[in-house]
């Protein structure tokens, strides 16, 4: 998990935020299920055609995605902490977290 973390500040993200056409792009990890992903928000579909890759490859798994769901934006929100929060999280400044759905005192995952 190291390598991705060192990847992902050290190339995806300098590469990715100067690609034309992405608005938002989110990396996600779950280090007990060893899933890593993300989350695009486009301009249009061309972006996919266009990904940076280093050395053939869109990131040090080699590997292609092994699922991809398409969908259309209906809203977004940012609650109080706005964007700057959110960075928090990334960043893991002052004491921002994240929390997996089970850990959350009565979250149904089903209705999620």
């Amino acid at each position: 998990m190291e390598e991705l973390r060192n990847w992902l500040t050290s190339w995806a993200m300098p590469a990715v935020s100067q690609l034309g056409g992405v608005i938002f792009k989110a990396w996600f990890h779950n280090e007990v299920m060893q899933q890593w992903g993300g989350v695009y928000l486009v301009e249009d579909m061309s972006v996919f055609s266009r990904l940076p890759t280093q050395d053939g490859n869109t990131g040090p798994l080699r590997s292609a995605p092994d699922g991809i769901i398409w969908g259309a934006l209906q809203g977004a929100v940012t609650g109080t902490a706005g964007t700057v929060g959110l960075m928090n999280v990334v960043n893991g400044d002052a004491g921002a977290r994240v929390f997996m759905p089970s850990q959350l005192e009565g979250f149904n995952s089903a209705a999620s």
